[in-house]
C-alpha cells in the first residue's frame, strides 16, 4: 500500500508515503524506489514540535543505531576558497568549555529535558569566536528575548587541527633535542681528546722531572 497526500504528490511505487507542500512553483513531487518515506515542506518538519528556524528539528534527543557523525557532502569538487585551519591552539583557547543544568523554567517549557548535569558552551561566548556558528534558535525566554543556539562542529575541526600543530611542535622539539645531543656527543669526544692531551703532557712532564 501507498499513499501521496498534499500539493502533486506522486506515490509511484510500493510501501511509500509522498506528503508534499505547494512551496516548489507547482513542481510535482514523487517517489523513486520501494519503501520511501518522502516530506516536502518549506516549513520544515517537528518531531514532538512545532519547527521555528530548521529544516528539522526535535523536541529532547534523537539518536542513530551506528558509531559516527551524520555525513555531509564533502567532496572537493564542490568546493571553493578553501584554506587550511591555522591558530587553531590560539583559537581553542578563547572557547570557555563548561558544564550546566538547565533552569527550571526552561524545563518546564521543555518536560523531556531531564536534570541532570550538561556539557557545551555558552552562546554568547561561542558567538565570539565562531560567529557563524551562532544564530536564533525560534525559541524564546518569557521576556520574549530570542534563545540563541550553536552548532559546535568548529571545535571538532580546530581540535584535530590543534593536534596537527602540537604535533608539528613535538617534531620541531625532536628536532631541536637531537641537534643538541649531536652537540654534547662533540663536545664530549672534544673533552676526552682534551683530557687525553692533558694525561699525556703531565705524563711527559713527570718523565723529564725524573
Amino acid at each position: 500500500m501507498s499513499f501521496a497526500a498534499g500539493h502533486k504528490a506522486w506515490a509511484l511505487y510500493k510501501g511509500t508515503f509522498v506528503w508534499a507542500d505547494d512551496s516548489a512553483a507547482g513542481a510535482s513531487f514523487s517517489s523513486t524506489a520501494d519503501n520511501q518515506f518522502l516530506i516536502r515542506t518549506a516549513g520544515g518538519v517537528g518531531i514532538g514540535r512545532a519547527p521555528t528556524t530548521n529544516r528539522l528539528e526535535v523536541e529532547g534527543n534523537a539518536s542513530k543505531t551506528t558509531a559516527g557523525d551524520w555525513l555531509a557532502n564533502s567532496d572537493g569538487r564542490i568546493k571553493t576558497d578553501v584554506r587550511t585551519i591555522s591558530n587553531a591552539l590560539e583559537t581553542l583557547d578563547k572557547v570557555r568549555l563548561v558544564s550546566f543544568r538547565y533552569t527550571d523554567e526552561y524545563r518546564a517549557a521543555h518536560p523531556v529535558i531531564a536534570d541532570r548535569p550538561y556539557m557545551n558552551v555558552i552562546a554568547q561566548e561561542f558567538q565570539q569566536v565562531f560567529p557563524e556558528y551562532v544564530r536564533c534558535s525560534g525559541d524564546h525566554l518569557p521576556d520574549g528575548k530570542p534563545i540563541l543556539q550553536v552548532d559546535s562542529y568548529p571545535l571538532t575541526i580546530y581540535s584535530a587541527a590543534a593536534v596537527q600543530e602540537l604535533h608539528t611542535l613535538v617534531k620541531e622539539k625532536d628536532a631541536e633535542i637531537a641537534a643538541q645531543r649531536e652537540q654534547v656527543a662533540d663536545l664530549s669526544a672534544r673533552l676526552e681528546r682534551i683530557e687525553a692531551l692533558l694525561a699525556q703532557s703531565a705524563d711527559a712532564q713527570n718523565g723529564g722531572a725524573r
